[in-house]
Formats: C-alpha cells, sequence, structure tokens
C-alpha cells in the first residue's frame, strides 16, 4: 500500500487507517458490552452466584463478539505500535471515548448532558493539538 502522507511524526495514511479501524472495532466491542448487560440486567457479585454469572456471561453470544471485535482491534492495534512511537499513538484511544459517547446517544438512546458533550469537545481538541505535533 502506497502512503499518501507522511506527516512529521511518522503518521502515514496506513498507520492512520489502521489506528482508526482498531479504535472503531474496539467501540463496536464496547457497545455490543453494554448491549449485553443491558438485556442481562444488573450483574450481582455475591459469592454463591459468581459461577452461574460467569457462566452466563461467557456464555452470552453478544459478550463473546464483541470479545472477538476487541481481539481484532488489538491485532490492528500492535501493526499500529509497530509503526508508531507509543507517545504518539496511544492518546489516539481517546478518540474512542468521543465515539462511544456518540453512540450512546445514537444508537443506546442514552441521555448525554450537554456538559459531557464539553468533555468530548475537549478531548476533540486535544485530539487536534496531538495531530499537530
Amino acid at each position: 500500500m502506497t502512503n499518501i502522507l507522511i506527516s512529521r511524526n511518522g503518521m502515514t495514511t496506513t498507520s492512520l487507517l489502521l489506528m482508526l479501524v482498531a479504535v472503531v472495532i474496539a467501540v463496536v466491542g464496547e457497545l455490543l458490552l453494554k448491549t449485553a448487560m443491558n438485556a442481562f440486567g444488573v450483574m450481582r457479585l455475591e459469592l454463591r452466584t459468581i459461577p452461574r454469572t460467569v457462566w452466563s456471561l461467557a456464555t452470552n453470544p453478544l459478550i463473546l463478539t464483541a470479545m472477538a471485535a476487541y481481539a481484532v482491534s488489538v491485532f490492528l492495534w500492535l501493526a499500529v505500535l509497530s509503526r508508531l512511537e507509543l507517545s504518539y499513538a496511544y492518546p489516539w484511544w481517546a478518540l474512542g471515548f468521543v465515539l462511544v459517547t456518540l453512540a450512546s446517544q445514537v444508537i443506546l438512546h442514552e441521555a448525554v448532558p450537554p456538559l459531557r458533550y464539553l468533555g468530548v469537545a475537549v478531548i476533540c481538541l486535544g485530539l487536534v493539538i496531538l495531530a499537530r505535533t
């Protein structure tokens, strides 16, 4: 794959795409986990119920799919780490906070208060600054 962009920080189009796909797949995994837990209900952590709870969660198709999504995301992230400095790459995971917040409102119909969106805006500003380093 030819890299169209190579910036001061070593970011190439390949690195950028790998990073974005890794983050998006992790966000999908998080949404699947939340959907599964919404259906599951409040998880009790009583000693007598833990084995049954662990079994229920370990055999839940949504949770298994979420874990598979995380595995793919980690694999792609390893490719990112092989290309970029950790101090540059890792803060980009904050994009996941932004995407989860947006998806929580749009897909899960959660109420997201304005102050939380202010936090998301601060994260986005941080990512803009990061991109310029």
